[in-house]
């Protein structure tokens, strides 16, 4: 009996540990709560079924998004979701294909948009701090919304499974995270 409570003892200390013991450096509350939260998924087996290379892992929200940004992100996130059901009618079981396609072929025009001339710009473009010009924070959210368009086709391709996870995993573009430069600019030439 003194076996079985010791073996017991044991499994619980390396479930305790896994989950608990997040190493020497100081977090807030909220994300060591995070964290071990995400660890426990992981000792249950539920783990990312998607890859996500277009965002950067630190930092993990970007400092220059404005919320007329994440207004106009959430509106574009929105409406590409909201394409499933005329996906569904149109295309019959093909839908998911069609959906893809339709939603990459705008990726090279938003591309070519944002090295043409730049359009008249919003009033919320000005609202830019002393560092940056208007110019340069319309080109982030331009940057931003090519990331987020990439990201939907990149997740829809992996499955909508990938796009219920990651929306989980709060590492969406459309979440406030910050997209790596040097990918779009690599893919796009923006």
């Amino acid at each position: 009996m003194t076996s079985r409570h010791a073996d017991a003892r044991r499994a619980y200390q390396r479930r305790y540990n896994a989950i608990h013991r997040l190493g020497r450096r100081k977090i807030s509350k909220a994300a060591r709560q995070e964290l071990q939260n995400r660890r426990e998924d992981e000792l249950h087996d539920w783990t990312a079924v998607y890859t996500n290379e277009i965002i950067r892992k630190s930092p993990p929200y970007d400092p220059r998004c404005l919320p007329w940004m994440r207004r106009a992100e959430r509106d574009a996130w929105n409406s590409l979701s909201n394409m499933e059901d005329e996906m569904r009618n149109a295309h019959g079981k093909d839908w998911l294909d069609a959906w893809c396609a339709e939603v990459a072929s705008t990726l090279p025009l938003m591309a070519d948009q944002m090295r043409g001339p730049l359009p008249e710009l919003p009033d919320c473009a000005y609202q830019c701090s002393e560092e940056e010009t208007p110019e340069d924070v319309f080109r982030h959210h331009q940057r931003r919304m090519i990331a987020l368009h990439h990201q939907f086709v990149n997740l829809l391709w992996q499955g909508v499974e990938a796009i219920q996870q990651a929306t989980y995993d709060n590492a969406l573009i459309v979440q406030g995270r910050c997209p790596k430069v040097t990918s779009i600019k690599k893919l796009y030439g923006v």
